[in-house]
C-alpha cells in the first residue's frame, strides 16, 4: 500500500484513540527521489492532535527525507532548500525522535502554520527539517 500526498501542503492524520504512527518500520524505497517509489510521497504534516488520547509518533531522519517536499514551509519568511515534515499534536501527544544522538539541533527561530507554532529542528549533517509544534515541546512530548 502507498500514501500519496500530491501538491502542496498534504496532511496524515491519526484518528485512532491512542495510535502510534512507526515511520521507522515502513521501508524507504524512494530515498526522497523524485521517482514515485516511496510508500509515504508527498505528505509534509503529520496531526497527532485529531483525538482526545495520547499519540505518539516515531520518526528518523531517512523516514522525514523520503515523504517530505521541500521548501513548503517558510522560516522567518524565506523559503528554506530542506525537506521539511511539520507535527502537530497537543500536550499528552509525542514524537520519539532521539534528538540528541541523531543530529537534530533545536533553532531559536519558530513557524506558525495552520494556527500552531512550530519549534524548528534543523539537522546539522542533512538538508531536513523537523516542525514540532510547541504545545508537544513545552510539554516534554520531544523524547
Amino acid at each position: 500500500a502507498r500514501v500519496v500526498g500530491g501538491s502542496g501542503l498534504d496532511t496524515l492524520r491519526i484518528s485512532a484513540l491512542g495510535g502510534d504512527l512507526d515511520l521507522t518500520k515502513v521501508a524507504n524505497v524512494g530515498a526522497g527521489g523524485p521517482d514515485g517509489l516511496s510508500r509515504i510521497e508527498s505528505i509534509e504534516i503529520i496531526d497527532l492532535q485529531s483525538d482526545a488520547a495520547a499519540n505518539r509518533l516515531t520518526i528518523e531522519l531517512r523516514d522525514l527525507i523520503d515523504m517530505a517536499g521541500m521548501n513548503l514551509f517558510q522560516v522567518n519568511g524565506q523559503n528554506v532548500a530542506k525537506h521539511q515534515v511539520a507535527v502537530y499534536g497537543g500536550s499528552n501527544d509525542s514524537v520519539d525522535i532521539d534528538l540528541s544522538a541523531s543530529g537534530w539541533v533545536q533553532s531559536t527561530d519558530t513557524v506558525v502554520q495552520g494556527g500552531h507554532t512550530l519549534v524548528v529542528y534543523n539537522h546539522a549533517s542533512a538538508q531536513a527539517q523537523l516542525l514540532i509544534d510547541q504545545t508537544m515541546v513545552d510539554s516534554g512530548g520531544v523524547i
